[in-house]
């Protein structure tokens, strides 16, 4: 039981690591790839960074939150390790995989396949579970992107 507790507590450390660096690196990639203007366009909703900035801001805090929270949780736990958890790694390279895979499969088919192996890594065994998850949760995405924000998301070659 302790054992499942420090890989879990070392799972989190890890994840809002690798949270916190992709945060910092597409907020610092904003001026770079959305709009040369950047940080100046935080507070204006119709500007091209406005989405890109609050919801690599909203990402930053979360996993420095994660981190904080992590760091805490070990400190009171006293265990210590070094190895990164298996399902990190995995996660991570699904992860990779779907960032690449997203121009040609097209955002409905690589979130839900990005769901589903999450789901699987995770522990997550009921197969309606995961196809409802994989499946509902990119429509809704999409339709809260089309239908909300008129925001196109990559279609791929569906």
């Amino acid at each position: 039981m302790q054992s499942e507790q420090t890989d879990l507590i070392q799972s989190d450390l890890w994840i809002g690591v690798i949270c916190t660096a992709v945060a910092v690196a597409a907020l610092l990639a904003i001026p770079f790839q959305v709009a040369p203007s950047g940080w100046s366009q935080f507070a204006n909703p119709r500007g091209a960074a406005f989405f890109p900035l609050w919801s690599g801001s909203l990402l930053l805090a979360l996993s420095v939150g994660i981190v904080l929270r992590s760091l805490q949780s070990h400190a009171a736990s006293k265990r210590s390790g070094s190895a990164v958890p298996l399902k990190v790694i995995y996660a991570g390279a699904v992860l990779g995989a779907s960032g690449v895979a997203i121009f040609w499969l097209g955002f409905l088919v690589t979130a839900a396949a990005l769901i589903a192996l999450l789901c699987l890594i995770f522990g997550e065994r009921r197969p309606l579970q995961v196809c409802l998850l994989a499946g509902l949760v990119p429509l809704a995405i999409e339709a809260l992107f089309r239908g909300v924000l008129n925001v196109l998301l990559p279609t791929g070659f569906f």
